[in-house]
C-alpha cells in the first residue's frame, strides 16, 4: 500500500499522531500488507519554490538513503527509522515527507529489537500509546519459531568465537544467541532460522541459518511484516517499486472510482504483486496536480492505474479520513484479492 505523509496533518497533537500511524500499521498487519510506501504528495512545493529548495537535489539524496536500506539482500526490512529522521527533520527548507511519528518500521519492529536497532528519538515519545501488533514475527523469548528476527552482535576481539571467521553471532530475543554461518555487519537485522533439533540447554547458542525475510511466507505460510520505502513523488511509487517487473496491479481509491466493490461481477484479475494507493486529505487527484514529473492534470488520474475504484460509494460521510480508507478497502478487497491469488 501508498499511503501518503500528509496523512497526520488532520491530527492535532503528537499523541494523535503517533496513534494514526499506528492504526495504518495494524491494518496492514492484520490484512498481511507486505509493503508500506511513504510519499510526499507534494502539498509543501509552493513553499519550497519560494525558499528556492532544488528538488533535484532531494532526489538524488533520497535515492542514495533508500539504496542504504536496501545494503542486506538478507532482508529487505532493514529498520529506517534513522533514514527517515535525516529525511524528515532536514534544517533545510523542503518540502518534508510529514514524518509519521513515529515511522510505520518502528511497529513493525520485533519489540526486544527496537532498543538495538532504532536509537531515542522525540518521535518516540508517544510510542507507549502505540498497539503491539501481535505479528507472527513478533516471538515471545519462551516461544519456539522456525523463524527469529534478530541483530547480529559484535564480539570483543579477545573472546573465543565458535563461529569463526566465517560466521556471526545473532541476538534473536532469547538467553542464547544464534550463530549463522555467514559474517555479517554489526548491528544488521537478520531474519534466522533455527534448527528444530537444536533444544539442548547445556549449548552456549543456538544454531540457525541467516535467510531471506520473505522465507517464513514462502515455505510456511507465515506473514512475516512489512517493508517501508520513502518516494519524493506520487510517479516514484510506481515506478520504483522492489519487484522485478514492477507491479503488474495497481489500485487507485477515490471517490470518484470507475468500479465500486458493490457493483455485480467486482473481481481482480490474476496478479503478482499489487498496488493500492490512497490519497490525503485533498485525495490522489491533488497528488498528480502537485506531480510535475508525471504531466498529466489530476482529473486523469484514473489512467494511472489499472483500476479507479470507490471503496465505500453509499459514505455517510462528506470525507473518508486515509486510516479509515485504509481499513475499510483491505477488508473490502481481501475476498477478490484471495480469489485472484488462488486462495480463496
Amino acid at each position: 500500500i501508498a499511503v501518503p505523509g500528509s496523512v497526520v496533518d488532520n491530527a492535532q497533537s503528537k499523541e494523535l499522531k503517533t496513534v494514526l500511524v499506528g492504526q495504518i500499521a495494524r491494518a496492514a498487519a492484520v490484512f498481511q500488507v507486505d509493503e508500506i510506501v511513504v510519499y510526499d504528495d507534494g502539498m509543501g512545493s509552493a513553499r519550497a519554490k519560494e525558499s528556492g529548495w532544488n528538488p533535484n537535489d532531494f532526489m538524488a539524496r533520497l535515492e542514495h538513503l533508500n539504496r542504504d536500506l536496501s545494503v542486506s539482500t538478507l532482508n529487505t526490512s532493514i529498520c529506517s527509522f534513522a533514514v527517515q529522521s535525516l529525511l524528515y527533520k532536514s534544517t533545510h527548507a523542503e518540502p518534508k515527507l510529514q514524518s509519521p511519528p513515529p515511522p510505520p518500521q518502528y511497529v513493525e519492529t520485533p519489540q526486544y529489537l527496537r532498543r538495538q536497532l532504532i536509537p531515542m528519538h522525540p518521535d518516540l515519545k508517544f510510542a507507549g500509546l502505540l498497539a503491539p501488533l501481535d505479528a507472527p514475527h513478533h516471538v515471545r523469548a519462551g516461544e519456539w519459531s522456525a523463524y527469529r528476527e534478530g541483530v547480529v552482535v559484535e564480539r570483543p576481539a579477545s573472546a573465543p568465537s565458535r563461529a569463526g571467521d566465517s560466521g556471526s553471532f545473532v541476538y534473536i530475543g532469547t538467553k542464547r544467541e544464534a550463530r549463522i554461518d555467514r559474517k555479517l555487519a554489526a548491528g544488521m537485522r537478520v531474519t534466522v532460522a533455527l534448527h528444530p533439533e537444536d533444544v539442548d540447554p547445556a549449548k552456549r547458542s543456538h544454531r540457525g541459518t541467516a535467510v531471506a525475510a520473505s522465507r517464513p511466507r514462502e515455505e510456511r505460510g507465515l506473514y512475516w511484516g512489512y517493508s517501508t520505502r520513502l518516494a519524493a513523488t506520487l510517479g516514484d511509487v510506481i515506478a520504483g517499486g522492489p519487484y522485478a517487473g514492477g507491479y503488474d496491479l495497481t489500485l487507485g481509491t477515490s471517490e470518484r472510482g470507475h468500479a465500486t466493490l458493490d457493483d455485480e461481477g467486482f473481481g481482480v484479475r490474476p496478479f503478482k504483486h499489487a498496488l493500492i494507493v490512497f490519497g490525503g486529505v485533498q485525495g490522489i487527484e491533488a497528488s498528480i496536480d502537485n506531480d510535475e514529473s508525471l504531466e498529466m492534470p489530476g482529473a486523469d488520474a484514473h489512467t494511472l492505474f489499472d483500476m479507479w475504484v470507490n471503496i465505500a460509494p453509499r459514505q455517510g460521510s462528506r470525507t473518508i479520513r486515509t486510516e479509515e480508507a485504509v481499513l475499510i478497502t483491505l477488508a473490502r478487497l481481501q475476498g477478490p484479492i484471495l480469489r485472484a491469488v488462488g486462495d480463496a
